[in-house]
């Protein structure tokens, strides 16, 4: 994955969750400073760590899907 589509799943996540950029470094790869890191060009992220941090904001928005929509999505 390009590190521009990274940046902008985790922006879109971001948004949808009203999460602050260092909160979400913090939660998902023990940085702060991770998204600006990566949006600085500063950082970048191995394949396997972008599949891996992908997996786990689907799964941290999943529970919030089931409250949105009332069921499975």
């Amino acid at each position: 994955m390009m590190m521009h589509e990274l940046l902008t799943k985790i922006d879109l996540f971001l948004a949808e969750t009203g999460m602050k950029p260092s909160r979400f470094g913090r939660r998902f790869m023990g940085d702060p400073s991770f998204v600006s890191g990566l949006r600085s060009g500063s950082r970048e992220c191995l394949p396997s760590t972008s599949h891996k941090l992908i997996e786990k904001m689907e799964a941290a928005q999943k529970p919030a899907r089931l409250l949105t929509t009332g069921g499975e999505s």
